[in-house]
C-alpha cells in the first residue's frame, strides 16, 4: 500500500489530475508521513471480489485479524489475516479509485522483508534496503502464496497477529516513508519509469513533476522545538522533569526529528509513533532498567545505591505488568 501511494503522486503530478480529485484524495498527491489503524466493524466496505479473496484465503488457513480505516486516506479500507504456520501476513486493500488487491508480506528476525502484491501500480519505484517488493497485479492469491513461500527471505520469521499486527503495520510504514523522506523524495528516475508507463516521455514533465514532488518530500521534514527556541532550549530536557520522557522514545539513524543531544527522537513527534505520555513512561522504566546493570559495571553505579535500587525495581513492575511477549511494542 505504501508504493500505491507515493506512486500516485507521481501519476497525479504528471498527469495534472483535476483539482476535486486531488483535494479528494490528497493523500495520494502528497502521501502522510504517518498513519494510524483504527478499527471497524467487521463486514465494512467489502465487496464481492474482497469476498471472494476471503475465501481463498480461509481455504489456505489464513485467520481474519480485522478490518481497518486510515484516517489520513480518506476512503481507504483494509482487512489483514494471519496465516501463524507460516508465519505469513496478507492484507487485502478496499480503495475507491483502484478497487480491490492483496498484499502478502513476511519479515524474518533480522528486518529482511518480502512483499507480495497484486496492487495494480507501484512497480516502478525504488525499494529500501533490504524489503523487496513483487509487484504484478495478474498474480491471483494462490500465486501471490506460492510466491512469497518460495522467495522470502530465510527464517526464523517473526510471527504477526492479532496482537502485534497494527503496531508492526503502522512502524513498518513509517519506516517506508522516512527512508523515503530522508533520501529527498522521489528520484527523477523513479518518475521517469512512472512517465514511461503512461506513454509520457518529455524530460521537462519528468524534471518539473521530480521538482514538485520533493519539494512536497522536503516540506514533511519536521523542526525540532529547539530549533524554533531563540536560544536553543529544550522543553523536555532532563532538568525539568518533563511529562514526555525522552527515554522513552525510540532509536531512528538519521531521522531529522531525532534529538541532538540525547539521540532519540524528540517527545514533540510521539503522536506521529502513535505513543501516549503513559506510553513513554513504560517504554523509559524498561529501557533505563534493561541499562542500569551495565552502568554497573562501568562503575558509574552501585547496586547498593538508592538510584539503583529505584529503577532496577521499577524495571521488573514493568516487565511483569507488561510482558514481551502481550506488549512488544514497549521493548
Amino acid at each position: 500500500m505504501k508504493i500505491f501511494m507515493v506512486i500516485s503522486a507521481i501519476v497525479l503530478v504528471i498527469a495534472g489530475f483535476i483539482r476535486y480529485l486531488i483535494q479528494k484524495f490528497s493523500y495520494l498527491f502528497n502521501p502522510p508521513l504517518r498513519i494510524h489503524l483504527v478499527p471497524e466493524a467487521a463486514g465494512k466496505g467489502r465487496s464481492k471480489v474482497f469476498e471472494q479473496h476471503r475465501r481463498e484465503l480461509d481455504s489456505r488457513s489464513f485467520d481474519e485479524i480485522g478490518t481497518f480505516r486510515i484516517p489520513e486516506m480518506s476512503g481507504l479500507m483494509l482487512t489483514a489475516f494471519t496465516q501463524p504456520y507460516q508465519n505469513v501476513c496478507a492484507v487485502v486493500y478496499n480503495h475507491p479509485i483502484v478497487g480491490c488487491f492483496i498484499d502478502m508480506f513476511s519479515e524474518n528476525e533480522e528486518s529482511r522483508s518480502l512483499t507480495v502484491s497484486s496492487a495494480p501500480l507501484g512497480e516502478e519505484l525504488d525499494q529500501p534496503p533490504g524489503r523487496e517488493k513483487i509487484i504484478d497485479k495478474t498474480l491471483t492469491v494462490s500465486d501471490l502464496y506460492d510466491l512469497i513461500l518460495k522467495d522470502r527471505p530465510a527464517g526464523p520469521h517473526k510471527r504477526i497477529d492479532a496482537s502485534n499486527f497494527v503496531v508492526e503495520f503502522q512502524a513498518a510504514y513509517a519506516k517506508e516513508m522516512d527512508w523515503r523522506v530522508n533520501r529527498g523524495g522521489v528520484t527523477e528516475e523513479e518518475v521517469r519509469r512512472s512517465a514511461q508507463v503512461m506513454g509520457i516521455a518529455s524530460d521537462k514533465t519528468v524534471r518539473k513533476a521530480t521538482e514538485k514532488l520533493r519539494d512536497q518530500y522536503a516540506s514533511k521534514q519536521r523542526i525540532l522545538p529547539c530549533e524554533k527556541h531563540p536560544e536553543g532550549d529544550c522543553s523536555y530536557d532532563y532538568e525539568k522533569n518533563p511529562r514526555r520522557d525522552i527515554e522513552g522514545m525510540p532509536f531512528v539513524n538519521g531521522d531529522p526529528r531525532s534529538c541532538p543531544k540525547y539521540g532519540h527522537i524528540c517527545p514533540e513527534f510521539m503522536e506521529d509513533f502513535g505513543l501516549t505520555t503513559e506510553d513513554l513512561h513504560i517504554r523509559a522504566s524498561i529501557h533505563c532498567g534493561a541499562l542500569i546493570d551495565e552502568l554497573v559495571k562501568q562503575g558509574k553505579l552501585t547496586k547498593e545505591s538508592p538510584e539503583y535500587r529505584e529503577q532496577k525495581h521499577r524495571y521488573e513492575n514493568m516487565r511483569r505488568l507488561y510482558p514481551k511477549g502481550k506488549y512488544p511494542q514497549y521493548y
